[in-house]
């Protein structure tokens, strides 16, 4: 939110606003609104896929003010010092010798609904898998995301 009230300011004050990752979109996210609405503000665009430039001029922006740039954040990954999967492990208390299931949910933000009852019979389903060992990750902030990691915590 604090992106779009800068957007908005920068737009009052007639200065120019470069855009990193439009037109991506989030299936079931109210995020597409939000990211949609700072294209609209921003003068230039610099969206991380072909695809991504297609969806920014549906919305009606001029070619010549967009350029693929790739996705920065994933050049952030080359300089990354990650840990030794065998401490990562051992943090966590996994066997290396088995194989493992890593479970994630996040809330439907659009629908502004979360179902319960298919997400405790998901979690039922995988902590009766045999021969591997589960990682149920936190689910997200969005509106509904504490419920989801109830459920999880009821299930682990």
């Amino acid at each position: 939110m604090n992106c779009y009230l800068f957007a908005t300011a920068c737009t009052v004050y007639n200065i120019p606003l470069a855009h990193i990752s439009g037109g991506e979109i989030t299936q079931g996210s109210q995020d597409n609104q939000i990211r949609h609405a700072l294209t609209k503000l921003a003068h230039i665009h610099f969206p991380a896929t072909e695809e991504y430039k297609e969806n920014i001029m549906s919305l009606g922006e001029e070619e010549w003010r967009i350029c693929v740039s790739g996705e920065p954040g994933l050049d952030l990954l080359k300089n990354m010092n990650f840990l030794p999967k065998s401490e990562l492990y051992e943090m966590l208390g996994l066997n290396l010798e088995k194989k493992l299931i890593i479970c994630t949910f996040h809330p439907e933000t659009i629908s502004n609904r979360i179902i319960p009852a298919f997400v405790k019979k998901v979690l039922e389903e995988i902590v009766n898998v045999t021969n591997y060992q589960i990682l149920i990750t936190a689910s997200n902030i969005d509106r509904g995301g504490r419920e989801i990691n109830n459920l999880s915590e009821q299930m682990a």
